[in-house]
């Protein structure tokens, strides 16, 4: 809360990134901005970032069950999922730490939710979608910076596999 009103809603421009002395790193400013309007609304205190870091773990869950259905079109196997995600332990920790990087997954599976939805519908609308959440998943931290990574990285096999398969038709 100390670096939100003093780094982010001080006298500093908008930025996305600041560099925090203490340390010697850099820091990114997503989560604080969007804590920053959970504040606005109920003033600096910790149930107002509880609530905030609330809706990421929410989002994280609902956005891997809606994923799992769309995968395997049982509504079973979504609910199994969903179960499972909303009571493993590391959805808790990783979400009510209050670290800045617990914006990361909810937009992660985001991303991921819409690349399938592009991918099974044929769908621009939802292509751009998920470049939206992409980008916003790749300055909220280090594990966005490292999802883009693996998408390229499964692009390039697929394309590789292809090339192949071509070759051999």
């Amino acid at each position: 809360i100390y670096f939100l009103k003093d780094k982010v809603l001080g006298k500093a421009p908008f930025q996305t990134i600041y560099f925090d002395n203490i340390g010697g790193i850099s820091r990114e400013a997503l989560f604080h901005y969007y804590t920053a309007l959970f504040f606005t609304f109920s003033g600096y205190n910790l149930q107002a970032f509880n609530f905030a870091l609330l809706v990421l773990g929410f989002l994280s869950v609902l956005y891997i069950t809606l994923s799992v259905y769309e995968l395997t079109k049982s509504i079973k196997i979504a609910i199994f999922a969903l179960l499972f995600t909303a009571f493993y332990p590391l959805i808790y920790t990783q979400t009510f730490q209050g670290h800045r990087y617990a914006i990361v997954p909810p937009l992660i599976t985001m991303a991921y939710y819409y690349a399938l939805l592009a991918y099974r519908r044929k769908s621009l609308f939802f292509a751009v979608l998920t470049g939206l959440f992409t980008s916003i998943a790749i300055q909220g931290g280090v594990a966005g910076k490292q999802f883009l990574l693996a998408g390229v990285m499964c692009l390039a096999l697929f394309a590789f596999i292809y090339k192949r398969d071509s070759q051999e038709n």
